[in-house]
C-alpha cells in the first residue's frame, strides 16, 4: 500500500529525470551578430576603420556579393529546366515544346536578379575607384587585402554539392526542381513537391548564413572546428526531422527547424495515399519522384557535413 501511494511521486520524478536526459542543447562558441565591421576593428584595419564612407562601401559590396551567392542557390529550377531547352530538337510532342518554351521564361526572374546584382556590383566598382582616387598606397594596399579576405570567406562558405551517383553525366544540370510533364500535369502532387523544394532552397541559403558567419568568426580567432553542427544536424535526419532543437542561437534554430520540417515533409510525402496509388503510377513519374527526394536527401547530407570547416 506504501508503494501505490508513492506511485504518483516516482512516476512524475522518472518523467522529469527522463526528460533532462534526453534534452539535447546545442552549445558552442559561435556568435551570429559578428559582421565584417568586426573583422574592420582588427589593429591592422585600423585606417579603414575610420573612414566611414569606405565602411559605407565595403558594406555595400559585401551585403550585395551575399545576395548573387544566394540567387545563386535559388537558380536550381532555372538550371533543371535548361534541360528541357538543350533537347528541344529531340522533343517528340507540341506540348514537351510549349512545356520547355514555359520553363525558359519561368528563369527570367532568377537571372534577372542576377542582372540587377551585377548592375550593383558594376556601380560599386565606379565608387571604389573614386574612394581609392584619395588613398595612399598603403591605405590601396590594406583596402585590397581586407577586401580580398572577406571575398574569401564569402567563397569558402558557398559549397558545391557532390554529384548525385543517380544523375548521368549527359544530365549534370538536373537537380530536384527537375519536374518532368508528367509531375506538372499532377496538379496535387507538382504543388506538394513544389512546396517542399522551395523550402530546401530557403534550407540551404541559411546554411549559407551559418558558414559566413562561422569563417567570420574564425577570422577572429574562434577555435571551434564546428564539428557539432555536422553532429547535431546528423542526429536530426537520423531521427527523420523527428527532433526537439534546442541551440543558444536564432539563426541556427531557424535552420535546424525547418531542416525537421523538410525531412518530415519528405517521410509525409512517401507514405502519403494519392488519389492515384503509387503502384499505378508509371515508371517515368515513379523515377522522376523518387530522383527529386533523393536529389534532396543527398545534398541535405551534404549541407549538414559542410558546417564542420
Amino acid at each position: 500500500m506504501a508503494l501505490k501511494k508513492y506511485f504518483p511521486l516516482i512516476f512524475c520524478i522518472f518523467l522529469l529525470v527522463s526528460c533532462q536526459e534526453t534534452k539535447d542543447e546545442l552549445t558552442l562558441e559561435f556568435n551570429e551578430e559578428i559582421t565584417i565591421n568586426d573583422l574592420l576593428n582588427k589593429e591592422e584595419f585600423k585606417s579603414l576603420n575610420i573612414d566611414e564612407e569606405y565602411k559605407n562601401y565595403i558594406n555595400d559590396y559585401w551585403d550585395n556579393n551575399i545576395e548573387l551567392h544566394k540567387t545563386g542557390y535559388k537558380i536550381s529550377e532555372f538550371l533543371a529546366e535548361s534541360k528541357f531547352i538543350e533537347k528541344k530538337n529531340n522533343l517528340e510532342t507540341v506540348d514537351e515544346a510549349q512545356s520547355a518554351a514555359s520553363y525558359a521564361l519561368s528563369g527570367i526572374k532568377t537571372v534577372g536578379a542576377m542582372t540587377i546584382d551585377g548592375l550593383q556590383l558594376m556601380a560599386l566598382e565606379n565608387d571604389k575607384k573614386k574612394i581609392y582616387a584619395s588613398f595612399s598606397i598603403t591605405k590601396k594596399e590594406k583596402a585590397d587585402q581586407f577586401q580580398k579576405k572577406i571575398f574569401d570567406v564569402l567563397n569558402k562558405s558557398s559549397i558545391k554539392y557532390p554529384a548525385n551517383k543517380n544523375v548521368k553525366e549527359v544530365d549534370s544540370l538536373q537537380n530536384y526542381k527537375s519536374f518532368t510533364n508528367v509531375i506538372k500535369n499532377d496538379s496535387d502532387l507538382y504543388d506538394t513537391l513544389d512546396e517542399l523544394t522551395n523550402d530546401v532552397d530557403d534550407l540551404f541559403i541559411l546554411g549559407l548564413e551559418i558558414r559566413i558567419k562561422q569563417n567570420l568568426n574564425l577570422e577572429l580567432g574562434s577555435k571551434e572546428n564546428y564539428k557539432a553542427l555536422t553532429d547535431y544536424g546528423n542526429k536530426i535526419i537520423n531521427s527523420n526531422g523527428n527532433y526537439d532543437v534546442s541551440t543558444q542561437s536564432e539563426l541556427l534554430d531557424n535552420y535546424f527547424n525547418l531542416l525537421c520540417t523538410v525531412l518530415k515533409d519528405i517521410e509525409r510525402i512517401k507514405q502519403k495515399k494519392y488519389a492515384v496509388p503509387f503502384e499505378d503510377w508509371s515508371e517515368s513519374k515513379k523515377t522522376n519522384f523518387k530522383f527529386i527526394l533523393n536529389d534532396i536527401e543527398v545534398k541535405l547530407k551534404n549541407d549538414v557535413f559542410n558546417f564542420t570547416l
